[in-house]
């Protein structure tokens, strides 16, 4: 899991499913949602650097490499 500080998420690599981070530091696991499904309002809100991290996670799951 790699941590998305600015939308308070965790994304699995290989799933690409993002799971809100409880107040206990802890991954919801029963609330993921797949990272192409993520609102207007969450993508907006990644930092430049955690949107570097879902393009790169994304091109790694596609094979595609920028």
């Amino acid at each position: 899991m790699v941590n998305l500080k600015s939308v308070g998420c965790v994304i699995d690599e290989e799933t690409l499913i993002t799971y809100p981070v409880k107040k206990n530091g802890k991954a919801d696991l029963n609330n993921g949602i797949h990272l192409t499904e993520t609102c207007e309002e969450w993508n907006e809100a990644l930092t430049h650097k955690d949107f570097m991290t879902c393009c790169d996670l994304m091109g790694k799951v596609m094979n595609i490499y920028r």
